[in-house]
């Protein structure tokens, strides 16, 4: 948990600061649910009561995150089966960031 960390001055930057960082999800929801503040989080999963800010509040953009799905050699089939559906499930809520990422 973060507490109290504040990141340095940035040029036409909001104040801010990290408070408590949270990894439980509901909690997250909660707080927001509650006006306590922002979370940085992907789109994907957000209740549909959760707005998505950004430049309106002026906040900077944020950039693309990367996401891997590393496997053992020799997998069996139903561990393949299982990367497979993963890759296809998180390809199609996330999306590719480029060709070149979701050829691999």
């Amino acid at each position: 948990l973060l507490h109290g960390c504040r990141a340095g001055p940035q040029p036409n930057a909001v104040a801010r600061r990290a408070y408590h960082a949270e990894t439980a999800l509901p909690a997250v929801w909660a707080g927001l649910r509650s006006g306590l503040g922002i979370a940085v989080r992907t789109d994907h999963g957000r209740p549909e009561d959760i707005a998505c800010v950004g430049a309106e509040f002026g906040l900077p953009d944020l950039p693309n995150i990367e996401v891997r799905l590393f496997q053992a050699p020799n997998l069996s089939r139903f561990a393949e089966r299982l990367a497979l559906v993963l890759r296809e499930e998180t390809l199609r809520h996330l999306g590719p960031a480029d060709s070149q990422h979701a050829k691999r």
